[in-house]
């Protein structure tokens, strides 16, 4: 009865994804492109062809993914990789993607869609990413005896209660070979629902913000933008982040440079975050030698951001004084820089473990920023003692792709 109401809402959803479609540019991407996936399947795959699926949400969880997709390509050479995402953002970003020999949509999860996908594609191998659950995939998986793994799943005690009424939601769980978790309490939780071959590995974040670092990311217009003087660079700012940077830009009178970076790159919002300081600033897109006045830099482009935190001397990272979410924390990390956050942060437990270590600051409201900013501007050997502690937690915790490998 559970599975005949799951595959009904599930119909149901699709009727109102066609719906909406009409209304907003993201979901008709991806209603156009997962009409596109068996065509492409059909197009690529030959019936011969030996092939490894994985699948991200979005596209978070593919560059949380990323380093054992490498491993998978170098260790299994002779397969083909299908990468799949759920959200046009992590789609439309990767769909040219080198990790993959073909990158599309995953059909929406249908009895008739999964039997379809999994017999085009016949995978010797099946990899999902974090905390993908999808019982119609899962049941063909595991009818056809194909090999599977859950990594960097990552479970909270109330996160799980929903199941227990859809039992085969939590069975669907229980279906995957291998469930590969990030912490000792997400596997106890998988444990305690029956799941013999549940293993911590950690996550693969720490390996990624890593071997990012370890490669060459100069930019010479940032570095021309910086020059000897101080630089904070915010991250990923939404407007409740932008409130207290600019009030702060506007009336601290600090002698360093700003590189504000907004989560979302719009022309709109932008111009009004420039309308709102008071100070002169320039934009990315705009900057040169010739006009490198300002100590305000605006990042008007996609794909740069975890380069930038080579030049920061601090660094604030959005999401956390509104209710979108916290962004990535780690990849400043590993630059050994002192990191500011907002007040909503309890459900990133690395945030929460840099703010227990001291390298990392969370802030209630302006005052609270102004003075964690002026310290650390103005304690330079205190400042690089605390980004030190950052940089050493990233290592601690690295090595978690290794420990994936020996499963799949």
């Amino acid at each position: 009865m559970i599975k005949i109401i799951y595959n009904l809402l599930v119909n149901i959803t699709e009727i109102f994804i066609r719906i909406l479609s009409r209304f907003n540019r993201k979901i008709r991407l991806g209603l156009i492109g997962r009409k596109e996936s068996f065509n492409k399947i059909q197009s690529l795959i030959n019936e011969n062809d030996k092939v490894i699926w994985v699948h991200c949400s979005s596209l978070g969880e593919y560059e949380q993914g990323l380093p054992v997709f490498k491993c998978l390509k170098e260790k299994y050479n002779d397969h083909k990789i299908i990468l799949t995402f759920l959200s046009p953002s992590g789609y439309e970003v990767k769909k040219a993607s080198s990790i993959a020999d073909l990158v599309i949509y995953l059909p929406i999860d249908s009895n008739r869609n999964a039997k379809k996908f999994i017999t085009a594609i016949k995978p010797k191998l099946v990899v999902f990413v974090k905390n993908e659950i999808w019982p119609n995939y899962i049941k063909y998986i595991k009818k056809y005896n194909i090999k599977s793994a859950l990594i960097c799943g990552l479970f909270r005690e109330g996160q799980l209660k929903f199941l227990w009424p859809f039992n085969f939601l939590a069975n669907s769980i229980l279906k995957f070979d291998y469930i590969l978790v990030q912490d000792e309490k997400s596997k106890k939780i998988i444990q305690n629902l029956g799941h013999n071959n549940t293993y911590l590995c950690g996550d693969t974040r720490f390996d990624r913000v890593y071997d990012t670092m370890s490669q060459d990311h100069s930019i010479e217009i940032i570095e021309g933008f910086k020059g000897n003087k101080l630089c904070m660079v915010a991250g990923s700012i939404w407007e409740e982040d932008e409130r207290i940077l600019v009030n702060y830009i506007n009336t601290c009178g600090q002698d360093f440079k700003f590189i504000l970076v907004p989560h979302e790159i719009n022309k709109q919002k932008i111009s009004k975050l420039r309308e709102s300081i008071s100070q002169t600033s320039i934009l990315y897109s705009e900057f040169s030698e010739k006009n490198n006045k300002s100590d305000i830099l605006i990042i008007d482009n996609v794909g740069i951001l975890a380069r930038l935190y080579k030049y920061a001397d601090m660094v604030y990272i959005g999401g956390g004084m509104g209710p979108s979410g916290l962004h990535n924390t780690l990849e400043p990390a590993i630059y050994g820089v002192p990191i500011i956050i907002g007040k909503n942060y309890s459900k990133f437990s690395e945030a929460k473990q840099m703010i227990e270590l001291g390298g990392m600051f969370s802030i209630k409201n302006d005052q609270e920023f102004k003075d964690r900013v002026d310290y650390l501007s103005k304690n330079k050997l205190a400042a690089n003692k605390i980004g030190l502690i950052n940089s050493n937690f990233v290592l601690d915790n690295k090595g978690a792709t290794n420990k994936i490998m020996n499963y799949l």
